[in-house]
């Protein structure tokens, strides 16, 4: 099975590490993810936003955003702090370089709350957006099942919200 389209991510949320974490389970049972990461710019981790979004290869973006990700919800560091950009960088093996990029930023959010997007983790794939929020048995269950449900509930225009207390 094939997962793709655009999410739209920061490094503090809870939510973006769950669906990262799915994402990373869903590969790992056999699937394939083709996702365009994309930072939601609000003002709050400009460093490692623009860290981020840095002229780079799709594979230096990935290693930079599992290492951001995994800093701060594994080691619970503090994506507003350069130290922190300055670790993920090394540790997805980028230099130190960081190049402040506000406007792109601007930009890039300005372009996905056209679309819709107004949080994080946000899913789009031609149509309307899908916020998704996931708890660990997302990447502890049936991972296959959970992806073409997700896929099912995006590619579904009657459907605009299902919601578990």
């Amino acid at each position: 099975m094939r997962f793709d389209g655009r999410v739209w991510f920061d490094f503090t949320n809870p939510q973006v590490w769950h669906f990262y974490r799915f994402i990373r389970s869903f590969v790992k049972a056999g699937n394939e993810a083709a996702i365009e990461w994309l930072p939601l710019f609000d003002g709050e981790q400009v460093e490692a936003m623009s860290a981020y979004v840095m002229p780079r290869s799709p594979e230096d973006r990935g290693r930079f955003l599992h290492a951001m990700l995994g800093l701060v919800h594994v080691e619970g560091m503090d994506a507003n702090e350069r130290p922190t950009v300055s670790q993920a960088l090394a540790a997805a093996g980028l230099g130190s370089e960081i190049v402040v990029d506000v406007e792109k930023l601007r930009q890039i959010s300005t372009e996905a709350h056209v679309l819709g997007v107004a949080k994080t983790p946000t899913l789009y794939k031609l149509g309307p957006v899908l916020h998704i929020e996931l708890n660990a048995a997302a990447y502890t269950g049936d991972v296959t099942a959970t992806g073409a449900s997700i896929l099912a509930v995006l590619a579904n225009d009657g459907v605009w919200g299902l919601t578990k207390p």
